[in-house]
Formats: C-alpha cells, structure tokens, sequence
C-alpha cells in the first residue's frame, strides 16, 4: 500500500489517539491530553495530570524503483521512513510512575500494531530525568511507507 507524508502522519495520529482515547481512562481514571504538533493549543499543560506530546520527525525518502513504470507513466516508489514520539508526562503522585508505566507500555504496544499504508518497528521506552515536577518517559518507534511520485 501506498500514501504520502500527510496521509501517513494523518494515519500514525488517528493509530494513536483511537486507542488512546478508548484505552486510557482505565490506567489513569481519565483520559489523559494529547497535545499534536503543529497544532495549536492556548491550554498549558497540567502537570497534576498525566498527557502526551505527539510528534513526527521525517528522517529520509530513498528511490526502491528503477522503474519510471511502476504504477502509471513516468512515476516511481520512494521508500519514506522517520520516527514518531511519544513524551509522556507523569504527575509525581502516588502511583504516578506504576501507572505512567502502564501507559508508557500502553503507547509502546499502540505502536506494535500494524496499519494500513505505514509499518511501524522497534518501537521502545525510555524513561527521563523528571522535569518541572514530572516523570517523564518517551515513547518512539521507527515508521516507513512507500510513496509514488
């Protein structure tokens, strides 16, 4: 299967945030916020309450194609490939980090599923230094889609 960049962002977020939304509130007894780059939000973050940085970074597009013939005249398949990240945010309360756990490995098993048009890989955890009274843990995973251009 096939897309471009917008559709693959578009696709990694709707993956995302579906499972977030229905799978959440059960771990944090709500469903945390989900702040999308480059979208604007005036609300700033509550650091009583867990929520989520989502972000895409392109890493690179490579020819897979000699062909010029691959679906219509004159076009090619490019392989695109990048990472998506997860910063997770934890309140430092009781039970924050267990449950910030829950959720960071929430968010990793997301990522472990297949979609349509984008393949995601290695997906991982790794917890951070906490920072303005947060725990903090990033979620990323390798994702790649062809492109026909």
């Amino acid at each position: 299967m096939t897309t471009n960049i917008e559709g693959a962002i578009n696709e990694l977020r709707t993956l995302f945030y579906s499972n977030w939304l229905s799978k959440t509130a059960v771990i944090a007894g709500y469903v945390p916020k989900v702040y999308f780059q480059d979208v604007e939000d005036s609300e700033i973050p509550d650091i009583s309450k867990y929520y989520v940085r989502f972000s895409t970074k392109k890493a690179g597009s490579e020819q897979s194609t000699l062909s010029e013939n691959v679906v219509t005249n004159g076009s090619r398949r490019f392989e695109t490939y990048g990472i998506v990240f997860i910063q997770l945010f934890c309140p430092k309360l009781s039970n924050a980090g267990v449950n910030g756990l829950k959720l960071a490995m929430l968010a990793q098993e997301i990522f472990r599923n297949a979609t349509a048009n984008v393949t995601l890989k290695n997906a991982s955890i790794k917890d951070l230094p906490p920072e303005d009274g947060a725990i903090r843990y990033n979620i990323t995973a390798e994702y790649e889609f062809d492109e026909i251009s």
